[in-house]
């Protein structure tokens, strides 16, 4: 029973089945039984056209974006999706990617992504990403998955005319640091990398997890080629429980660490981690860490560490009054992070970095996720209960939330 119930919850995670029953009927033999197997198939294909808004990341505010995405292909399972998108600030995406699960008929997923980005961040500079990646994945065990992936990009930055000085073309250092000034000087770079990665999974359900643990390693190293130079290590890890089952009370705890080594050359300021909701909430992108206090302007001044380390704990639990069909939970959390180490000098060979030893940050705070139709939504309130001077803080978030 327990291999044929792994059966079934592995033909459900395949996304290509509205049910699935599974029933015996008598073998050829006292000892042998015959699986019948029973599924009624779901459209694996999809045209969307959507919008949302985010106040969180890179480039906050409303975008929208159309897909058409395959999941079955040819009835081979093959995954494919082109999707394109758009916002405020000149932000433009383009995608394209194209999944083979049994490449060479082995279990060896096989697979290609191709994409376009152009983004303003903070009203500070411009960036215009263009590359691809090329990837393996091989399930080790039922639970452990590795892979392994090849990743060019031309990466384009460009500082902002609310970044210059007014009236002129030249970059004002009061608004926006040197070190960002001086990465987009050098025009076009180039970003060649092999990355490795292990996937360990034992959650129940993706879309709605009570219980297991989700934990990812990963390593890239630049230096294939191209002008940057480092290796970058990462950690994730998320483990669910549930706390009663009768009041569908779930906890979570989630860490995460990062560091990146640079060789030869310094490290740009574009290489560098910075803080973001998964990070740690109640803090704005971009907004703790090393900075340049040059600057007058603080969105203009985080520079970004070459370390962090981070955890979380919540509880999620079902909203009162509130109908279970509606996929309507609410949350309560505390984050706690530390974002340090920046050995970025100016052209003399002068450091103009500060706050970048290693200050811990914690914040608390409330959630209201919903499984709409349009994906996963969340929205977070967060109060920061330890901080540094100079912190950016951003007590509201709302965007869509990927558990993994």
């Amino acid at each position: 029973q327990v291999l044929i119930q792994r059966a079934k919850k592995r033909l459900e995670n395949l996304e290509f089945f509205q049910t699935v029953n599974i029933s015996t009927a008598p073998g050829s033999q006292p000892d042998q039984v015959v699986l019948v197997v029973d599924v009624v198939e779901k459209s694996t294909g999809e045209f969307s056209i959507g919008g949302g808004y985010t106040t969180g990341g890179e480039s906050p505010g409303p975008t929208v974006e159309g897909s058409i995405t395959e999941r079955n292909f040819l009835g081979r399972g093959q995954y494919i999706r082109i999707g394109a998108g758009g916002g405020l600030n000149n932000n433009r995406t383009y995608s394209l990617s194209f999944t083979e699960p049994y490449f060479l008929g082995q279990r060896i997923s096989a697979g290609f992504d191709l994409f376009k980005r152009q983004s303003g961040v903070n009203n500070k500079y411009e960036t215009d990403l263009t590359g691809g990646t090329i990837r393996f994945g091989l399930p080790i065990t039922e639970t452990l998955t590795a892979g392994v992936a090849y990743n060019l990009s031309q990466e384009k930055y460009k500082i902002d005319s609310d970044a210059k000085i007014p009236g002129t073309d030249i970059p004002d250092p009061s608004q926006i640091s040197q070190a960002f000034i001086d990465a987009a000087e050098h025009g076009s770079w180039i970003k060649s990398s092999v990355s490795w990665s292990l996937v360990y999974d034992t959650i129940d359900d993706r879309k709605n997890p009570h219980d297991g643990l989700y934990a990812k390693f990963n390593q890239e190293y630049a230096g294939v080629g191209g002008d940057a130079n480092f290796l970058k290590t990462t950690f994730k890890g998320s483990y669910y429980k549930t706390l009663s089952q009768e009041m569908d009370i779930v906890g979570l705890v989630g860490v995460g660490a990062g560091h990146i080594e640079g060789f030869g050359d310094d490290l740009r300021v574009f290489d560098l981690f910075k803080n973001n909701q998964e990070m740690i909430r109640g803090f704005k992108y971009a907004g703790i860490g090393p900075r340049d206090t040059s600057v007058r302007d603080n969105d203009g001044s985080f520079l970004g560490g070459t370390t962090y380390f981070n955890a979380s704990v919540e509880t999620q639990f079902p909203l009162p009054i509130v109908p279970e069909s509606l996929g309507i939970r609410g949350a309560l959390f505390a984050d706690a992070a530390t974002l340090y180490g920046n050995e970025l000098k100016n052209r003399d060979g002068k450091r103009y970095v500060s706050d970048d030893g290693m200050e811990w940050r914690a914040s608390a705070g409330v959630s209201i996720m919903w499984a709409s139709p349009f994906g996963p939504l969340r929205f977070d309130y967060a109060f920061p209960v330890k901080k540094v001077d100079g912190d950016q803080v951003q007590n509201f978030n709302f965007g869509m939330s990927s558990k993994f």
